[in-house]
């Protein structure tokens, strides 16, 4: 309860008051520091439950990975990584989706991928957070790859899946390829488009140089467009010198 409600001193005052504590009560514990940013916390806790002889489970590897990922912490998160491979969680979709979210925060697609290839049966999760790995990383093409070999393996995208693509469209450009897979999402998955789709995909068109064909997509959006939407356009309109579609996105803005 504190933890979800960012009360992370109650929530450890809680903690501290268990007399037994469990393995639920640590896991407890790690995750209201993990959710909230609490990194070092959450680290300092996990060796502290280790010093106590308890056993870690895929729920505590879960949220000492999420702080490793947060802090930028490779090294750490390394000596975790091993810790989980001797304790058998190596091949759990669940884990392995946190382990190659920790390096792909890390920069390292590589160490990434190689977490992937183990996965006895990696699911739309696993697919879709090895794709925004390589899409955050600057590996546009690489992630279209990837959702093609996505789908050859017989795991349908979801909508996080698109986001993760459209992202990657827009690292390199690919203003063609966005256009087929936002209009691919509704046509061929029967996924319909949120902000999250049609933000990069405004974001990209402007940057393009296609203002006119990122104001009709904002004119056609499904749901109202917010001020960070107008805000990317106006910017577009910036870098190209276009005052007279600038001005409308300013208006819009007020």
């Amino acid at each position: 309860l504190y933890g979800n409600t960012n009360a992370v001193p109650e929530a450890k005052d809680a903690f501290e008051r268990i007399h037994h504590k469990d393995l639920v009560s640590w896991n407890a514990m790690i995750y209201a520091y993990a959710i909230n940013d609490y990194g070092k916390e959450t680290l300092d806790l996990f060796w502290r439950m280790r010093l106590q002889g308890l056993q870690a489970d895929k729920i505590t590897f879960c949220g000492v990975l999420e702080a490793c990922a947060n802090l930028a912490c490779m090294e750490e998160g390394k000596e975790i990584h091993s810790i989980i491979d001797k304790e058998g969680y190596g091949k759990d979709c669940m884990v392995g989706t946190a382990l190659l979210d920790m390096y792909a925060k890390c920069g390292s697609v590589s160490e990434a991928n190689d977490v992937f290839k183990k996965l006895s049966k990696p699911n739309v999760v696993t697919w879709t957070a090895l794709i925004a790995a390589f899409s955050q990383n600057g590996h546009g093409i690489e992630a279209l790859i990837l959702l093609e070999e996505m789908q050859i393996a017989g795991t349908k995208p979801g909508s996080i899946t698109f986001t993760s693509i459209l992202n990657a469209c827009g690292h390199v450009g690919l203003v063609d390829e966005a256009v087929y897979y936002f209009s691919s999402m509704k046509l061929d998955h029967g996924l319909e488009h949120t902000l999250d789709h049609y933000f990069p995909m405004i974001d990209l068109l402007g940057r393009a140089g296609q203002l006119e064909a990122a104001e009709k997509f904002i004119k056609e959006m499904s749901i109202p467009p917010t001020g960070m939407v107008w805000m990317s356009y106006l910017s577009s309109c910036k870098l190209h010198n276009d005052l007279e579609k600038g001005k409308l996105a300013a208006e819009k803005l007020r």
